[in-house]
């Protein structure tokens, strides 16, 4: 009911292979559109996925152009009770915003590097991931750029802000 955030630095070595999960906390025994709260790497256009998935509906925030095999930083936040997600890619100032969706129910696991939906694993991710935590509740825009300047400093990402 707290919301959550996110924190993932990594690249994926072939973004173009097929929808790959970096993170997710999930009813597992649901569907990939419900009950979770996910970050991915979406093959086309889509580039990365937030999305906020109750058990009737699910919305996401996503880039709208291709991800990359560049190193990266996302920072997807996810609102407590019914609200929206936000994700942001590179220290972009302004995220990538779903539409309001209630709370997931059931949350039972979290899967890094692979989604868990309808009790089986699948969607692997291609690649390495470097930093992944997750917080509790919802940290904020100010936070999210402050772990931009982080990786940025740390790992060497971009820093669009």
């Amino acid at each position: 009911t707290n919301g959550c955030t996110f924190v993932v630095v990594g690249h994926n070595t072939n973004p173009t292979s097929g929808n790959q999960w970096f993170v997710e906390v999930a009813n597992s025994a649901s569907l990939s559109t419900r009950d979770r709260y996910l970050m991915a790497n979406i093959t086309g256009t889509n580039g990365y996925r937030t999305r906020k998935a109750s058990a009737t509906a699910s919305s996401d925030a996503q880039v709208g152009s291709a991800a990359s095999a560049d190193l990266f930083v996302v920072v997807s936040r996810f609102t407590g009770g019914s609200g929206v997600a936000n994700q942001h890619v590179n220290g972009d100032s302004t995220p990538e915003t779903s539409a309001s969706i209630g709370v997931p129910t059931g949350l039972s696991h979290t899967t890094v590097g692979a989604a868990f939906f309808s009790s089986a694993i699948s969607a692997y991710l291609n690649g390495d991931l470097f930093t992944v935590a997750i917080y509790d509740g919802n940290i904020g825009a100010t936070a999210a750029e402050e772990i931009a300047t982080w990786a940025a400093t740390n790992y060497g990402t971009t820093n669009a802000a």
